[in-house]
């Protein structure tokens, strides 16, 4: 079961070189790359079975495909990689990975406003969007819909816009 975590944990380390590398340089993308390597929490709970593991590994690579639609343009590999990293985010850890969402809205309305003239950029909130649904759908018709019940209507709604322990 702790193969996931360390598998995740070693692609982090891997995604954070190529963040570093593509924006700024091959000697920022080591350093990078090294410093969350040697962080005391990251080598500590890097091999665990929190889902935390998994969700930090497919925001960093939604944040990888980001950079590059920035550097590189929006091209359908950049698109369908950032659009299935930010759906593998969401279900890891439900909207805990929200940020990652925030961080692609706020890029295209502050910087590149001109991806949204792409066809390309919107398979990114379409794959996503998507494998949300499919996961909403296949928890309806197998669990009877206990996953929505229980992080959505509960924990969302209830705890943050109802006053609950988060507020």
């Amino acid at each position: 079961a702790r193969l996931v975590g360390a598998l995740c944990s070693l692609g982090s380390v891997v995604v954070i070189y190529r963040i570093g590398h593509e924006a700024i340089g091959k000697a920022h993308g080591f350093l990078a790359g090294l410093v969350l390597l040697l962080t005391y929490n990251f080598m500590q709970i890097g091999n665990s079975t929190l889902l935390d593991i998994p969700m930090t590994f497919f925001v960093l690579l939604a944040m990888l495909g980001m950079v590059k639609m920035h550097k590189q343009g929006v091209t359908l590999s950049n698109a369908v990689l950032t659009g299935f990293a930010l759906g593998l985010a969401w279900l890891s850890k439900g909207v805990v990975s929200g940020p990652a969402w925030i961080a692609l809205v706020l890029t295209v309305l502050i910087f590149n406003r001109r991806w949204l003239a792409k066809t390309e950029f919107w398979l990114v909130p379409a794959i996503a969007l998507g494998m949300m649904g499919l996961h909403i759908l296949l928890d309806l018709l197998f669990a009877g819909g206990r996953f929505t019940e229980h992080y959505f209507l509960r924990q969302v709604f209830g705890r943050f816009l109802g006053g609950g322990p988060e507020i």
